[in-house]
């Protein structure tokens, strides 16, 4: 009975009613006798049932429909309504009603869901209509309106975060492809720098030994013009003593003609005696004799001596001409000494000056690395540590990339007498350490965890601060050894 519907059960209720009414019109046939009024009751009852029944089904109707709509609204669809309707009973009223509020219900859904579909793809000045809405409905989509304005700022923040998303990746992804251009300009300055600064180094011993030379050359010089002059000096007394010696060979020359003449003289007077003087005429013979091979004697003695003066006089402007010669020679090698003493100091200035464009070159690799470093950590947060090309090179550690190999070699080698040198280890293996601790938040979900995201700006924030000290100390190291 309770599985039965609305209609049959009144249907039932009618025709029991019916059925008594039959048989109570029996039960007086039987026990009155047959009244023919009596059958007017159960024809009237049958009637009334059948009437009920028809009017019932006719009435029933709309609820049926009513169901089949209220099944329809539970399933989403509100594009059916009731229609057909004769009545305008309390179903009747029910039916328009429940129409009214499907309508309400479409108008709202639509315009809701309209609305929205327009904000996510960006047209935001179609908003939900709440003209002909009533009640809760009209200041639901009033709220929802102001909910779709919320909707619109975050879309278009999403919008510009996206541009600028794109534009910032764009530019960090050109950025690290030019820093790392620069990186590999600054590798080749700095070893080219290093060839100069070689080149410098021997330049400038090359400048040391040349005018350690020129020094011999004009010591050596200094010592031939000494030379020269001692020549000069014992030409110009040889030419005396050979003034002296034609002085001389002239005296003897004089006396030879005087001795000649006299021993003419002899001879003359030892003729006169006869007899008696043959014998001084004997010795007058030898002594004219003697004078006259010693005026021979004399006279050659004068053609050398007249030779040997002409050669010395030769031998003395030589003298003086080298002498001059070696003065000139030596004044030019001083002028030379002294160029070479300014090329020798400009070479070691050339040598201090590409030694500190070698660490300022260096210095600034040092910092372009660092850049780098930095930019693929931020890269790596970006893509959240899957991008091996961003992650595999920021795992190494401070011992290991380049700053630290210098470090621990040729870094020690020319600037561990510095003050600064000792103080840079510790900034630099906090850069590698703060940006490990960052990685190993990558993956973690951060992306819905605040405090893991704090934990990952704070890590960047130290590896920022560090990198900055590590920039200062390699600045002040260059400063503390070249002095300046």
């Amino acid at each position: 009975m309770t599985s039965l519907s609305l209609q049959s059960k009144i249907a039932v209720l009618l025709w029991s009613v019916t059925g008594l009414t039959l048989l109570s019109a029996a039960y007086v046939w039987f026990r009155f006798g047959i009244d023919p009024w009596m059958a007017v009751f159960p024809v009237l009852g049958m009637g009334i049932a059948v009437w009920g029944q028809t009017l019932l089904g006719r009435c029933l109707e709309p609820i049926r429909r009513l169901t089949a709509l209220v099944n329809s609204v539970s399933q989403g669809r509100f594009e059916q309504r009731i229609t057909g309707i004769r009545e305008n009973d309390e179903i009747g009223q029910l039916c328009w009603s429940m129409n009214d509020m499907l309508d309400q219900l479409e108008a709202f859904f639509r315009e809701e869901a309209t609305a929205f579909r327009l904000h996510m793809d960006g047209h935001f000045e179609r908003k939900a209509f709440s003209a002909g809405l009533h009640g809760g409905f009209k200041r639901a989509l009033e709220s929802h309106n102001q909910l779709l304005d919320g909707i619109e700022q975050v879309q278009r923040e999403k919008m510009h975060n996206r541009l600028i998303g794109q534009v910032q990746q764009l530019n960090a992804s050109n950025l690290l492809a030019n820093l790392a251009s620069n990186q590999e300009d600054l590798m080749r300055v700095n070893q080219e720098m290093q060839s100069v600064l070689e080149l410098a180094t021997a330049t400038a011993g090359d400048a040391e030994e040349s005018r350690a030379s020129v020094s011999q050359v004009v010591t050596q010089l200094n010592a031939i013009a000494e030379r020269i002059n001692q020549v000069a000096n014992t030409a110009l007394e040889l030419n005396e003593r050979g003034q002296e010696i034609t002085t001389a060979v002239e005296l003897i020359t004089a006396i030879a003609n005087q001795t000649n003449l006299l021993a003419l003289n002899a001879a003359i007077e030892a003729a006169r005696a006869g007899e008696a003087g043959r014998g001084f005429a004997v010795v007058a013979d030898e002594v004219r004799a003697l004078a006259e091979n010693t005026k021979n004697a004399s006279e050659s003695i004068a053609q050398v001596m007249g030779t040997l003066k002409g050669e010395t006089e030769r031998m003395l402007e030589d003298s003086d001409a080298m002498r001059d010669m070696a003065s000139h020679s030596s004044k030019l090698i001083g002028e030379m000494e002294g160029r070479f003493g300014h090329f020798a100091r400009s070479a070691r200035e050339t040598e201090s000056l590409a030694a500190r464009a070698q660490d300022l070159g260096f210095g600034t690799l040092v910092k372009v690395d660092h850049v780098i470093y930095k930019q693929r950590a931020y890269m790596a947060i970006g893509t959240d540590g899957k991008d091996d090309s961003y992650t595999d090179p920021i795992k190494v550690d401070h011992h290991h990339c380049r700053l630290g190999k210098w470090y621990d070699t040729t870094g020690k080698q020319h600037f561990g007498e510095t003050r600064a040198y000792a103080t840079l280890e510790a900034p630099h293996s906090r850069v590698h350490a703060n940006t490990h601790r960052m990685m190993d938040y990558l993956g973690t979900g951060w992306e819905a965890n605040l405090e893991i995201q704090e934990s990952i700006v704070d890590a960047m924030r130290e590896t920022e601060s560090a990198s900055a000290e590590v920039m200062q100390i390699v600045d002040r190291m260059v400063m503390e050894k070249h002095g300046a």
